[in-house]
């Protein structure tokens, strides 16, 4: 339960849409039960989550981050940490600014989440566990962690920037390059020496590292992609979601947005708790 208490996001104090209160109500049920009580309303109101989002009912941004702040994750049910991070990217499709800062979050919470470490340290670790080794720090990028502190002020800093000419060069060569591993790796050192500085950096970066059979480097592909969208670049928003996908197969969880063929078939594409709708938004389509 200790990851469910550490990223667990509260209902905020605006007016929830009408689709949404019978999940508030199960959530706050949730928050004042214990023991297995407490297990069985986190449940019922993660399921009603669900519920509004596959059906459709969620149309704005505010909507969708209002949906993604009643989930509360449970030990061992990794779908409520996943439409966290899925509702937030759609929500920061259509520009909604806070739900793209907690893009960081949630990815923290679905790495944490799946045995991996965090990334942007965004999860406070309660002391028990600071000895554990999931929970000891493996950070992003310094540039991408840079950018996720102050979006605004990096996005003016780095508008003047010129591209990288060994990233375009080396993405150019993609398609051609005959030995991809050495391609990949040369990419990979080139982002954690901070090469990567704009936009169009990350995502030349993330097209070759999301190449990748490893999930590290699939996963700095889609942190990344998070960075260029921090940056403004809304190019990067289909890039998340395919960097996303890739990342659960190679985990050997079902990918969520389809952008994986030919694993795009119903025994590879879960589609509980995501709609048509959140896809669109976010792949177009």
């Amino acid at each position: 339960m200790a990851l469910g208490l550490a990223i667990a996001l509260l209902a905020q104090v605006e007016a929830l849409p009408p689709s949404l209160e019978p999940a508030f109500r199960l959530h706050q049920l949730a928050v004042t039960a214990t023991g297995e009580a407490r297990i069985k309303a986190i449940r019922a109101s993660n399921a009603e989550v669900a519920r509004v989002v596959q059906e459709g009912k969620l149309g704005t941004a505010t909507e969708y981050r209002r949906a993604a702040r009643l989930l509360i994750p449970l030990e061992g049910d990794l779908v409520p940490v996943q439409m966290v991070h899925e509702l937030s990217l759609v929500a920061a499709a259509m520009n909604d600014e806070e739900s793209s800062r907690l893009l960081a979050s949630s990815w923290d919470a679905l790495r944490v989440a799946t045995g991996r470490r965090q990334r942007f340290g965004t999860i406070r670790v309660p002391k028990e566990l600071a000895g554990l080794d999931r929970w000891q720090p493996d950070p992003a990028p310094e540039t991408l962690r840079r950018i996720h502190a102050n979006p605004g002020r990096e996005r003016t800093l780095r508008l003047r920037r010129a591209d990288n000419r060994n990233l375009v060069k080396d993405r150019t060569a993609l398609g051609t390059e005959t030995d991809l591993a050495a391609l990949i790796r040369r990419t990979r050192e080139r982002v954690m020496r901070g090469e990567a500085q704009t936009s169009i950096d990350m995502l030349n970066a993330a097209d070759i590292l999301g190449d990748s059979t490893a999930f590290e480097e699939v996963s700095l592909a889609h942190e990344l992609c998070l960075g260029a969208i921090w940056l403004g670049n809304r190019d990067a928003l289909a890039r998340a979601a395919s960097t996303y996908d890739r990342a659960l197969l190679i985990a050997s969880y079902p990918q969520r947005f389809g952008t994986q063929r030919p694993f795009g078939t119903p025994e590879f594409l879960d589609s509980y708790g995501i709609s048509e709708a959140m896809r669109r938004a976010v792949i177009g389509g």
